[in-house]
């Protein structure tokens, strides 16, 4: 009785959550503030520029991913310190929007995800420069899993892993006190397997809510 008291809760609690965002948020709307006004939240992540080629780019890009995505959702914003929130210097040569296509960074992301998820690459402007914001979408039903390792070879040649395979990354403040994208915890995973569940059951309302909100299920 009690438990299924507690479902309808959790249940109704999303389906409100979901209809105030749609009704009150304009998806362009929070594309430009999240470069206007940049910030660390549990389903923001700022990175400063990354070569999304190299290893370590890889891991800078995949680990986020896979935690907004175990988040049920957010945004991966590149060019900005996560510490000060604020813009680092483009670097030379660098044309945003082929280095950070989508193509690209979907790539990265099937690569590690145990239970692969389209992701959508926006670019928009401030002060005469555009940003790679990374969407990651809500509405994943089981966790995801990171699918492989990731191995650089370190100057005195041993390997050491920036990815493990069978981690499950989430966004977090246990690992160093502040929000962070990191394997979790046993409460961590705890807290994501409430949120697979609050999916499932808003499962038949997802694609009417995906309609209003301007981004249609793929």
């Amino acid at each position: 009785m009690f438990g299924n008291q507690r479902k309808n809760q959790v249940f109704v609690g999303t389906l409100l959550t979901w209809m105030t965002r749609l009704t009150h948020s304009d998806p362009d709307d929070i594309l430009q503030s999240l470069v206007d006004r940049p910030r660390e939240t549990i389903n923001i992540e700022l990175k400063s520029w990354i070569d999304p080629k190299s290893p370590e780019g890889e891991q800078k890009i995949a680990r986020p991913a896979l935690a907004l995505r175990n988040q049920n959702g957010g945004y991966l914003v590149i060019g900005f310190n996560d510490k000060t929130c604020k813009p680092d210097p483009v670097p030379a040569g660098v044309n945003v929007r082929l280095k950070y296509h989508a193509d690209e960074i979907q790539r990265i992301v099937t690569r590690y995800a145990s239970h692969p998820f389209f992701i959508e690459a926006h670019f928009p402007e401030t002060e005469g420069v555009e940003y790679p914001v990374i969407r990651i979408p809500p509405g994943f039903k089981t966790p995801v899993v990171c699918k492989a390792d990731l191995l650089v070879k370190a100057p005195d040649g041993k390997e050491r892993f920036l990815l493990r395979a069978k981690d499950i990354h989430v966004r977090t403040v246990d690992a160093n006190h502040a929000i962070s994208s990191a394997p979790g915890n046993g409460r961590d995973i705890e807290e994501l397997v409430e949120r697979c569940f609050q999916n499932r059951e808003l499962g038949p309302y997802r694609p009417s809510f995906e309609n209003l909100s301007g981004n249609p299920k793929r």
